[in-house]
């Protein structure tokens, strides 16, 4: 409700600033006549256009609109457009009051508006209450400044009142929400404290002086313009210290966009000169234009990546709008058209209401299909019913999935894991296949194993339902808490829980065709393997195809062979014309592993023997020995950025084995050749 007022008064105030201005110029000035018979400024109020046009009590006033300032002496001067006063050095100066265009007025009105909308959106919604109460004092506080504006121009108090006040808080406002998003800063109560102690302190003296008519000192006059433009500035720059962050670097980058975009202009070119005692290089009325960026900024990171986690009440949101737009749409040109063929005006309503009701149906499920297109493609193709489509992958559609289950129950984030071994379910061994909403780190990475328990205890307000899916998989479905901040009720669990046991049967499908697919290439891939070695001779070409054959058919980023070529093996070189690895923490990772190997070893050959290490932070590296004897052996290493899992393992055993035959033969060959040319060497 209180978002609802707070929209009702930034409406009324836009209202009646554009009144004020269209009145014309309030220029609170009173006219007098000089002792030596001319006629001079007796009282100036303060902040009026002619105080703000520099026009002081006692200068010399000349004409007022054409006319003789002697017509005016002893009256206040009324809605005129112009007065030509006389300057120190007597010569004439003309006093006008600044103009806005209609368009710039509706612009301003438009974009306070729209302040007003964004911040009661945030309030009535966003799961952080302080968060949505700092937001809403923001934009209000703007819209209410910028709705002022057309009103302060013309030199009216109550509005120059409003917009100077509002644009004091809106400003310690703008810096306070990026002190509390998207996470609070450490300090950021006694922060917040500091800057309303500040603001108050500020405004306090206004009320005063705008209710005695005096103008403002010079010293509250620049204190005024360093806390504006400082707080501008300094908002700006923290936004920007966040946006560099990995962390919040994609939710925060269109924002420090935007507000850079917003602030920069009247902060650098009008707030600053102001208060450094030079005039501004670009006048607030102009300077303000570009703020329309900020809420513009704001609505596309709703939008695109779910700042407030406001998207599924947003989703909803703009469908409804869509689809009556969609209606209305329909309804007029039916209407005209039976008024055009002679039906009268009542029937032809009323045959187009019945018309567009029967349509209604068909007009918002296909301007659903439109918008979801667009906007929400994971969510169209689930409503279009391609979860169960036989080329869907099994990513697509576990996000359809979270996507459905936040609109049915719109919580901050949900995400669908899955487990393939049944017999320790306990373990590291769960899957994220699709997530959406504001989710956690620890569900960033899909590719990665997870242990379940750790995700749940590690992230507070999390709900796991677990799925039994089949006698092979098991599925669980994490949530996070609702939009309000409160846990998921009964209903809505079962919400979750009945779509999961809708789509896990697609998902299973989709996960075995993939692996179905996986293993046929990776069959063909061996076919081929074996018949490049088959045709190749020297012990260095069938290690050489065994690496690229290995990188290809286990996903690999790079591979290469390595020898230990020192008398105590333990210098690892390349094979000639391979390439080195990729950083010396992947070299000592196969030292390590290939160290390990060595202690288990027993007598004879580890041709085929494979060990893997997963690295969150670097790189995956994968070791498969091949070769005999031991003496002989080389290791073939492989890196990758996602993990390496068990079923790597079982292939690259394949491969060994293939390789092993051919490096058999390659010594076997290579020793027939050496024995050959010694007993040529004999014979001769």
């Amino acid at each position: 409700m209180l978002g609802v007022s707070v929209l009702v008064a930034v409406v009324l105030v836009a209202a009646t600033s554009l009144r004020l201005y269209a009145e014309g110029p309030d220029w609170g000035l009173q006219l007098a006549q000089a002792p030596d018979g001319g006629v001079v400024a007796l009282a100036v109020r303060g902040h009026g256009v002619a105080w703000e046009q520099h026009v002081r009590p006692g200068d010399r006033v000349l004409s007022v609109d054409a006319l003789d300032a002697h017509n005016l002496i002893g009256q206040q001067v009324g809605r005129v457009s112009q007065i030509v006063v006389s300057d120190a050095n007597g010569a004439p100066r003309t006093a006008q009051p600044p103009e806005l265009t209609d368009a710039l007025k509706l612009w301003f009105a438009g974009v306070a508006v729209l302040f007003a909308l964004l911040g009661a959106v945030v309030y009535r919604w966003a799961p952080d209450a302080r968060l949505g109460q700092i937001f809403l004092v923001f934009g209000s506080t703007t819209a209410l400044a910028l709705g002022s504006i057309a009103g302060a121009t013309r030199g009216y108090a109550p509005a120059t009142f409003v917009a100077a006040t509002s644009a004091t808080a809106a400003s310690a406002a703008f810096t306070t929400v990026f002190v509390w998003f998207p996470r609070p800063l450490r300090g950021a109560h006694w922060l917040t404290t500091g800057l309303a102690a500040m603001t108050t302190c500020l405004a306090i003296p206004l009320v005063f002086i705008y209710s005695s008519g005096v103008g403002t000192p010079p010293l509250l006059e620049t204190s005024l313009n360093v806390w504006m433009g400082g707080n501008l500035v300094v908002g700006t720059l923290l936004l920007a210290w966040r946006a560099v962050r990995p962390a919040n670097r994609f939710l925060v980058a269109p924002l420090a966009l935007g507000v850079a975009v917003g602030i920069f202009p009247l902060a650098l070119l009008n707030a600053l000169p102001q208060a450094l005692g030079r005039p501004p290089v670009m006048w607030a009325e102009s300077a303000s234009v570009s703020v329309a960026a900020i809420p513009l900024a704001f609505a596309y990171a709703i939008l695109r990546h779910r700042v407030f986690a406001l998207d599924a009440y947003l989703r909803r949101f703009i469908l409804r709008v869509c689809a009556a737009l969609a209606i209305g749409t329909i309804f007029v040109p039916t209407w005209f058209l039976l008024h055009l063929i002679g039906i009268g005006d009542s029937l032809a309503l009323m045959a187009g209401g019945v018309i567009v009701a029967l349509a209604a149906p068909t007009i918002i499920d296909a301007t659903q299909r439109v918008l979801e297109a667009w906007f929400y493609p994971s969510l169209g193709r689930a409503r279009a019913g391609l979860l169960t489509d036989g080329m869907a992958r099994p990513s697509s559609i576990a996000s359809a999935f979270a996507v459905r289950s936040r609109e049915y129950v719109p919580t901050r984030w949900a995400a669908l894991l899955v487990c393939a071994n049944v017999t320790a379910v306990d373990g590291p061994c769960w899957t994220v296949l699709g997530c959406d909403g504001d989710v956690p780190t620890g569900y960033a990475r899909p590719d990665w194993p997870v242990a379940l328990s750790s995700l749940a205890d590690d992230v507070p307000g999390t709900t796991v339902l677990h799925i039994e899916c089949s006698p092979s998989m098991w599925a669980a479905v994490c949530v996070g808490p609702r939009l309000d901040g409160t846990p998921p009720g009964g209903v809505d669990l079962e919400t979750i829980r009945m779509l999961g046991r809708i789509v896990l049967p697609s998902v299973e499908a989709a996960l075995l065709r993939e692996q179905t697919q996986a293993e046929d290439r990776f069959r063909r891939g061996l076919f081929v393997l074996s018949h490049e070695l088959a045709a190749v001779g020297p012990v260095s070409d069938v290690l050489r195809v065994t690496a690229q054959h290995a990188a290809a058919l286990l996903r690999a980023d790079a591979a290469t062979v390595l020898r230990r070529e020192t008398e105590d093996r333990q210098a690892y070189v390349p094979l000639d014309n391979m390439p080195e690895l990729p950083s010396h923490d992947d070299v000592d990772t196969v030292v390590r592993l290939d160290l390990a190997a060595r202690e288990e070893q027993n007598a004879g050959s580890r041709s085929g023997h494979v060990s893997y290490a997963n690295s969150p932070d670097r790189h995956c590296v994968l070791i498969c020995w091949l070769g005999e004897p031991v003496a002989l052996e080389a290791l073939l290493v492989l890196v990758r950025a996602s993990p390496f899992v068990d079923e790597d393992a079982r292939r690259a055993v394949e491969i060994a084995d293939h390789a092993a035959g051919a490096l058999r033969r390659a010594y076997t060959s290579r020793e027939r050749k050496v024995t050959f040319l010694r007993h040529e060497g004999l014979a001769t």
